[in-house]
């Protein structure tokens, strides 16, 4: 290609250029990060700040699905009298062995899934499982597009910090270099301007 003055064309040149600067500027993202030092007590503070993250909450479950307006209405109803009941003092697990719908859980005295903030579940559920505050403690009625739900928190369970402190430090270091990469950016001033060149109908980007 060199000898046929191929690296020599408008057009690659253009091209050889570009990748320059992609390397250069992905090997000082590299350097930058590989620089930046994260102390053993910046991920115990981060842990403690953000013990959510590594925490399952353990519910039971009553479902009141519907699959129409006036079924909606019906499960509306039924979960708004459910709650005054709770709020009463009638046991949760009574609750469901006399209301829900969910079979398999009903089955397990309403036992569910533990629930964690990376799940794939709609955040309503998340925050309604990570709002109750102690164990005992049930959520009011939920409407989800397939029915009215009503939780109760039976347990929580956090992670230690010796088995995600890797982890932790993936976190910090990724941030860290996210938000230097973007005051990089934010310090950059790109101005559009004519072409004084063979082609004045096209545009130049001067980076200062």
């Amino acid at each position: 290609a060199e000898k046929r003055g191929i690296h020599e064309t408008p057009v690659v040149k253009k091209q050889i250029e570009l990748a320059r600067l992609q390397l250069l500027s992905n090997a000082t993202v590299q350097e930058r990060e590989a620089e930046d030092a994260v102390m053993a007590f910046e991920q115990s503070a981060y842990y403690t700040k953000n013990l959510d993250q590594y925490s399952a909450v353990m519910l039971k479950m009553i479902q009141l699905p519907f699959a129409n307006e006036t079924e909606e209405l019906q499960a509306k109803r039924r979960a708004e009298e459910i709650h005054g009941k709770l709020k009463a003092g009638a046991p949760f697990v009574e609750m469901v062995k006399q209301y829900s719908k969910h079979e398999p859980s009903k089955a397990k005295d309403g036992d569910f899934d533990e629930i964690r903030l990376a799940d794939q579940v709609p955040q309503s559920i998340k925050d309604a499982a990570f709002g109750l505050k102690k164990d005992g403690d049930y959520s009011a009625p939920l409407r989800l597009p397939n029915g009215y739900y009503l939780f109760q928190r039976t347990k929580v369970t956090v992670q230690p910090y010796e088995k995600v402190k890797d982890s932790i430090y993936t976190d910090i270091k990724q941030k860290r270099n996210v938000e230097w990469v973007n005051k990089v950016r934010e310090g950059l001033k790109i101005e559009a301007v004519p072409s004084t060149g063979a082609s004045p109908d096209r545009v130049v980007a001067k980076l200062d």
